[in-house]
């Protein structure tokens, strides 16, 4: 986590950063102060870093993503950004892009956690398809 950056910045190992603009600071997303075991498949919504990190290591997988039924991605929106992306997103269509069909709120920001993951090369083509990403 490099706080020295506006917004914060996560480093990965890849090569990739993430930068979540709509929280330019605050701790929860980042995790900062924040601890969250990634030893388990219940999946994290919150610190972003386990979230990803769980997805990566595969302890979650895509059938448990659409069976958790959880409404807590509010830390993944538009503007959540990928710098030095493994995956060029301008391929697909990122509108129909979800988990599943609940009725909660954020909803709609599957597709922006979809798409990151996609950006992150945690998910591949095919993976991110299976959830409603279309080619363009």
């Amino acid at each position: 986590l490099d706080r020295s950056t506006m917004p914060w910045t996560l480093h990965f190992d890849n090569g990739c950063d993430l930068q979540l603009p709509r929280f330019p600071t605050a701790p929860v997303p980042y995790g900062y102060g924040y601890m969250q075991t990634i030893e388990s498949t219940k999946i994290a919504p919150w610190p972003v870093p386990y979230t990803i990190m769980q997805a990566a290591r595969g302890d979650s997988t895509i059938d448990s993503w659409k069976q958790q039924g959880l409404d807590q991605w509010q830390y993944f929106a538009s503007d959540t950004t990928v710098i030095n992306p493994v995956n060029d997103s301008s391929k697909f269509n990122w509108s129909e892009a979800k988990f599943n069909d609940t009725t909660k709120a954020t909803t709609g920001e599957q597709k922006y956690l979809i798409r990151t993951f996609y950006e992150l090369g945690i998910w591949s083509k095919e993976d991110v398809i299976s959830l409603g990403a279309k080619e363009k």
